[in-house]
């Protein structure tokens, strides 16, 4: 899995690797939404794979039964020749024992076995597609919600200026100008709170097709972080490995030097007496080696193996590293506030539309709003780096 690819499915998520979060608990459009249907990330991850197709299951269940029917004894030939109108003059008889290929029973079993490994990765691999697909909108939606309420509180403090912006032109402090001004922009955060409400439609109607309609909850994703016993594109590199081998190893049993079949038959020509004939079938090889291009396929899907476990491998690393970063910053953000602070709650109750304690709030909201987008932030990279341990 190269990092690429990781990155080509993070981008799915939108604006959430841009930094995602617990949704603010004070936003009173939050407080009042109602969700009738709410579920959580891992229930949802549920629902999702419980709707997910089964044919790769059933390829599989295929090809391995393939495998186990695979014609490795001889087979008995019954042969006759006669011929009309009667009298008959000439009859022969005979029995054909028809002969397995030394090794080629075995070398296709292992192809198909690798082939029905294939479909089973491949239905594994989709599985976690969908698993990542279903967090990441999950995280989208709260992430909306939570947009929507940030959006909302500062239309808020907005409208609260223009309060204490008319007050102050009516005593002739400010101009009309700046009450203008003023009121241009509180429309403008109007139109992004429309935008947020638009926005977070879209992320529910994605996230909506994961899970028969149900809504997500406000609890962070937290997604298993123990490696898979084998990552899905580990387990598919090597059903491909395993299918090459098979392959060349059947046509190298199928070119060489064979005795296909032994024969006897009883030959009668009247009036002549009887007598038994005794034939044989050789393959000799050719001059074409076909195995040559199998065996390079096995290579490539070696080199693919290979290939695979050192991308998981290092995205694993790169994950790792980025969310020790984010630890380190959510604890460089999570530090206590200033005790100057203590002062707000009396000014703010003495004077709501002051325009210091409006300028003071809007600054703290601010200041937990870059705190909740570094958790959210944080929860992306741990949804990544359950994908890339194959969860």
């Amino acid at each position: 899995m190269s990092r690429a690819r990781s990155e080509e499915r993070a981008s799915a998520t939108g604006r959430t690797a841009g930094g995602l979060a617990l949704v603010l608990a004070a936003s009173p459009a939050v407080a009042q939404e109602t969700r009738v249907d709410s579920i959580g990330c891992e229930a949802a991850v549920e629902r999702a794979l419980a709707d997910a197709p089964t044919v790769g299951r059933l390829l599989e269940a295929h090809a391995r039964a393939q495998a186990e029917v695979l014609d490795t004894w001889p087979a008995l030939e019954l042969r006759g020749r006669t011929g009309y109108p009667l009298p008959i003059e000439a009859t022969r008889v005979g029995l054909r024992i028809n002969l397995p290929r030394p090794g080629l029973g075995p070398a296709e079993a292992q192809a198909w076995r690798g082939r029905g490994g294939q479909a089973s990765a491949e239905a594994a691999v989709s599985a976690l597609d969908i698993a990542l697909a279903t967090r990441e909108a999950h995280l989208a939606v709260r992430l909306a919600r939570a947009e929507l309420g940030w959006r909302q509180e500062a239309l808020g403090f907005a409208q609260a200026r223009l309060v204490s912006l008319r007050t102050q032109v009516a005593a002739g402090v400010e101009t009309s100008l700046t009450l203008a001004r003023e009121a241009l922009a509180a429309d403008a955060l109007a139109d992004d709170v429309a935008q947020a409400r638009a926005e977070l439609g879209l992320a529910a109607a994605d996230l909506a097709r994961f899970t028969q309609g149900a809504q997500a909850d406000d609890q962070p994703c937290a997604p298993p972080l123990t490696p898979a016993d084998l990552h899905p594109e580990v387990a598919l590199a090597r059903a491909g490995v395993e299918r090459a081998l098979g392959e060349g190893e059947a046509l190298r049993k199928e070119g060489g030097f064979a005795l296909d079949f032994v024969e006897v038959d009883w030959d009668q020509v009247e009036p002549q007496a009887g007598r038994l004939l005794f034939s044989a079938g050789l393959t000799l090889p050719t001059f074409a080696d076909e195995s040559a291009a199998a065996d390079a396929q096995a290579t490539a899907a070696r080199a693919a193996l290979t290939a695979a476990e050192r991308a998981i491998e290092a995205e694993v690393q790169r994950l790792r590293a980025q969310l020790a970063a984010a630890d380190a910053h959510l604890a460089e953000l999570d530090r206590p506030e200033p005790p100057e602070l203590s002062v707000l709650a009396q000014v703010e109750r003495l004077q709501p539309n002051n325009p210091d304690t409006l300028a003071l709030k809007a600054a703290l909201a601010e200041r937990s709003r870059r705190r909740s987008e570094a958790r959210f932030a944080r929860e992306a990279l741990l949804v990544q780096l359950a994908f890339a341990l194959g969860r």
